[in-house]
């Protein structure tokens, strides 16, 4: 009984050993993204991004994947809820990134895009929130007739440089950008530039080791917008909602699972997570 008890002890101790080999632990006042010397190629897969570049949204209910190479800047969100693929192919998911660590708003990428219609169906078929569960039928059915298909928009946006152009999503002017679906999660990844190109400018311009930051942003309305930045307003949130960073974010103001309250027909409210990070460079 003994030896059968031991066993189980061992076997509990190596599942909460690999697990903090994937995903990192709470309490850290940075995260630092993982150095992948040869990079990292986006196919729509929560396993492009390798142990050691992920952690959790709680709040969200997400994961996060943040690494980088010589040359680039690898930035993974996946999820579950249905809600939020629906809020991203209306509105967007926005990715700041502040090469001064900060929670300044000077270079932006923004996909607008997911899941086609019938994943959509799928994915909502296979969800369990809350809130999709609340919906009555006849409106679920209703939300299915109204999914359209359509070609994802890629935004880029630099303060003083780029005023919010559309780029392909191939990367052929610097960032790209990959969405899949991986065993019932929607997978949104992106390749950003370190350098500045000096034609384009499409990149962060920073180098490796330095500090940066990156802010993601979902669940805002197209009618939201209505000014420069894309309509976002000026004021950051606060409160916790990252592990392992170190608190800047924000979560469900209703305390309840991530996606909040719904208003604005069936829409979950705006989510905004800040990352503080810094580059990974040789020998870490």
């Amino acid at each position: 009984m003994n030896s059968i008890r031991f066993l189980r002890l061992a076997a509990v101790s190596l599942l909460a050993l690999i697990a903090a080999t994937q995903f990192a632990t709470a309490g850290d006042e940075q995260w630092d993204s993982k150095l992948i010397p040869q990079g990292v190629t986006l196919t729509g897969k929560r396993a492009d991004f390798p142990a050691g570049s992920l952690a959790m949204l709680e709040k969200q209910e997400a994961s996060f994947g943040l690494c980088n190479d010589s040359q680039y800047l690898y930035v993974m969100l996946a999820f579950r809820n249905p809600m939020y693929a629906r809020a991203i192919r209306r509105g967007g998911l926005t990715v700041w990134l502040d090469a001064n660590g900060k929670k300044a708003r000077d270079f932006m990428i923004k996909y607008t895009g997911g899941p086609t219609r019938e994943q959509m169906m799928t994915l909502r078929k296979q969800g369990t929130e809350m809130q999709e569960r609340q919906m009555p039928p006849e409106m679920r059915e209703r939300m299915d007739e109204m999914e359209i298909d359509s070609a994802p928009v890629f935004i880029c946006y630099q303060k003083d440089r780029i005023a919010e152009k559309p780029i392909p999503v191939d990367g052929s002017e610097g960032p790209s950008a990959v969405f899949g679906v991986d065993q019932g999660f929607c997978v949104y990844e992106f390749k950003i530039p370190l350098k500045e190109s000096a034609i384009r400018s499409y990149g962060m311009g920073v180098k490796q080791g330095q500090k940066f930051s990156v802010g993601l942003v979902w669940g805002e309305m197209p009618q939201e917008r209505g000014g420069s930045h894309m309509g976002f307003s000026d004021g950051m949130p606060g409160g916790g909602g990252m592990r392992p960073p170190d608190g800047m974010g924000e979560g469900p103001r209703d305390g309840g699972r991530g996606g909040g309250m719904m208003h604005r027909g069936q829409m979950p409210e705006k989510q905004e997570v800040w990352v503080k990070a810094k580059l990974g460079v040789s020998g870490n």
